[in-house]
């Protein structure tokens, strides 16, 4: 097998490793360790890899540039397979409501663009497949350039067709205020297999603080465009609207998909599908701590994007926002912070104090959205999380927070940033970080562009990707457009133009943790580990120090905290010498066992996230003398393979030590 060479630079010291086998205390990705010689250099601080990333090998993907001659805010463009015909397609809302889709030849796709004439659309697109046609539906939120008239939920069908039931109306409670959408998700809230729509719109009424006001802005449909079950739609008892993003994953632990969001002062909230609060929420944030003190400096969450991730991976998510600090009776922002709350509304562990930015670049903050992306940075198959902040700043923190490192891509000029997406866009088998920056004010003050930073938060060699002034506030997308197996990077600029770059990075699921504005399609929000994770997993012995001829239990508790695996598992396990299997022992909670080797014992079966495997078979000891004697399992699936052991002493001699009092 040819070995591959990484050098990686830390220190002084230069170490050589040469990796034969592949086992769960590894922080490689697992596609590079395979007889991989790895050169281990240390100086500064900074890491290149022998494989240097030029952006110059990222070249415009062929019929790329398009100049669309229309402006777009913060909708994203967006890679999917519209028509589940195997062909990606690239779509892209306008702000005078068009909806672009082109083909990865960069031809304008039949049908489109759909138009919406006397709409705006700012947000992003939020694509799933509501009819069970194989299709993915198209939806997007439509703003009225008129004061006073609520916006709409419209979804099209990929023949440019509204979906029947739709579009549905929102409520605009002034007639002296626009009404936009904030955000739309996809989700099958109630698990009956058919998705619902939940939308979020920035309607509100600050003039009164009449409770009773009835001032709506957050909606759950089901597919065929009528009203979910439950409180829907909801609304804030100070009438706030909702301007940021929302996510959706089950942080109440009952198995059903929850909502969260901000509204725009300091509270966040958590609903349940039938949009009853969840236990402790909603919940006020003070600075430093949450002491429900309206004296205390406070953190409000406009145009923040809240997401949910299993940090810890104990089995439960965390709540992760961002949000701008403000004094008490002041109306001016000071800084970015960034909080992870429990499923209960206590702050993390590790968290109890916010991360903290630096001073906020320019006072817009109706441009810039500032949502964290989930994932593995570091290749020990925990998840970091990774943020760009309105102080100039890109950070990424542990999850224990500790600061891995932050980039400041403002240098100084009126910069801000897009949400942050995630992959190995240059192939080296870590994680990058790829973004777009724009002007404040939508003039000329700098290069801007399309950044990628490798894992340490370095540049790759030639960012930024060009772009033409003023920039991008909507995120880029990663996918492979043109099926050839390899990412390509998307954008779309405010003044007209989509890029595609092609890349050298592959694009396996495995490679994009998190490849587009809001982690997904459906724009949940939720991260998911792409690869099984199997280190909760145990081999437990029924005693630790046995003597000839006694019975020894083997118990292996197979764990997965990863994404669900539809591919078999096989385990096998070698008895050691100095034990003797004893036949007819080798049994398993589910799957399949096989002793017809022994003492190669095999199991194969699957293993989900809710469903844990048990298996277990007995030894008897053979040998006389003292030993210890190591026995390993070796689990394996697709690239990785995970050893799990456990160590018995046989005939060891008890040592009576006295006990001296001084």
């Amino acid at each position: 097998m040819i070995s591959k060479r990484l050098l990686l630079i830390c220190s002084l010291i230069i170490i050589t490793i040469v990796i034969t086998s592949i086992g769960c205390d590894l922080d490689k990705p697992s596609d590079i360790l395979d007889d991989t010689e790895l050169l281990i250099s240390v100086t500064g601080g900074q890491d290149q890899n022998s494989k240097q990333a030029n952006l110059a090998t990222f070249t415009n993907h062929p019929g790329f540039p398009i100049n669309y001659d229309r402006w777009t805010e913060k909708a994203s463009v967006t890679i999917a397979d519209i028509y589940n015909d195997g062909n990606a397609e690239l779509l892209l809302p306008t702000y005078d409501g068009y909806i672009y889709a082109w083909s990865a030849t960069g031809q304008v796709i039949s049908g489109f663009p759909i138009r919406n004439p006397g709409w705006h659309i700012r947000g992003r697109l939020t694509l799933g497949d509501l009819n069970h046609d194989g299709k993915l539906e198209i939806a997007a939120g439509l703003e009225s350039p008129t004061a006073g008239i609520g916006s709409q939920i419209a979804i099209w069908q990929p023949n440019g067709q509204s979906l029947t039931g739709w579009p549905k109306n929102t409520a605009c409670s002034r007639i002296d205020q626009d009404c936009g959408v904030a955000a739309i998700i996809m989700t099958d809230l109630d698990k009956d297999s058919d998705l619902e729509v939940i939308a979020a719109t920035d309607n509100r009424d600050l003039t009164t603080n009449d409770s009773s006001r009835i001032v709506p802005n957050l909606y759950v449909w089901k597919s065929n465009g009528t009203v979910a079950p439950g409180n829907w739609p909801n609304e804030d008892d100070h009438n706030v609207a909702i301007i940021g993003q929302m996510a959706v994953g089950d942080l109440d632990g009952d198995t059903y998909p929850d909502i969260v969001t901000g509204r725009d002062y300091n509270r966040l909230f958590a609903f349940n599908r039938s949009g009853a609060n969840l236990s402790g929420w909603p919940h006020y944030v003070w600075y430093p701590y949450d002491v429900n003190d309206w004296r205390d400096d406070q953190i409000e969450f406009p145009r923040s994007s809240p997401a949910l991730a299993d940090l810890d991976q104990d089995g439960d998510l965390e709540y992760i926002v961002p949000g701008h600090r403000r004094q008490v009776n002041q109306t001016t922002y000071l800084n970015t912070d960034l909080l992870i709350y429990n499923s209960n509304a206590t702050r993390f562990s590790g968290w109890e104090l916010s991360a903290s930015g630096a001073n906020l670049i320019g006072s817009n903050t109706t441009r810039m959205i500032e949502a964290p992306a989930i994932a593995d940075l570091t290749g020990d198959r925990q998840p970091e999380i990774i943020i760009a902040g309105q102080d100039g700043y890109v950070r990424a923190y542990s999850a224990e927070k500790q600061l891995l490192w932050a980039y400041n891509y403002a240098q100084g000029k009126d910069i801000h940033a897009s949400e942050t997406v995630i992959g190995d866009v240059d192939g080296d088998g870590w994680n990058d970080v790829v973004f777009g920056t724009f002007a404040v004010a939508l003039g000329n003050v700098g290069p801007v562009g399309v950044y990628i930073l490798n894992h340490n938060g370095v540049p790759l060699q030639g960012t930024p990707l060009w772009i033409s002034s003023p920039g991008i506030s909507n995120s880029p997308a990663l996918g492979d457009l043109d099926g050839d197996g390899f990412i390509e990077i998307a954008a779309a600029t405010y003044n007209g133009w989509v890029h595609v770059w092609d890349t050298i990075g592959l694009s396996n699921p495995s490679h994009l943790p998190w490849p587009m504005a809001r982690h997904d399609l459906q724009r949940t929000g939720l991260y998911q580990d792409l690869l099984p994770n199997f280190s909760q997993s145990r081999k437990i012995i029924s005693t630790s120090n046995a003597m000839t001829g006694d019975i020894v239990t083997f118990t292996i508790n197979l764990v997965s905290s990863g994404s669900t695996q539809s591919e078999t598992l096989t385990l096998t396990d070698m008895i050691p010498t100095g034990l003797s299997y004893i036949s007819g022992s080798f049994d398993a909670s589910s799957g399949n066992v096989d002793e017809s080797d022994a003492p190669l014992l095999t199991w194969t079966g699957n293993l989900s996230t809710a469903n844990n495997v048990v298996i277990w078979y007995k030894t008897r000891v053979n040998i006389v003398g003292s030993a210890s004697i190591t026995n390993t399992a070796t689990l394996s699936v697709e690239s990785i393979e995970v050893n799990l052991s456990s160590t018995l002493i046989v005939n060891g001699k008890s040592i009576y030590l006295p006990i001296i009092q001084n």
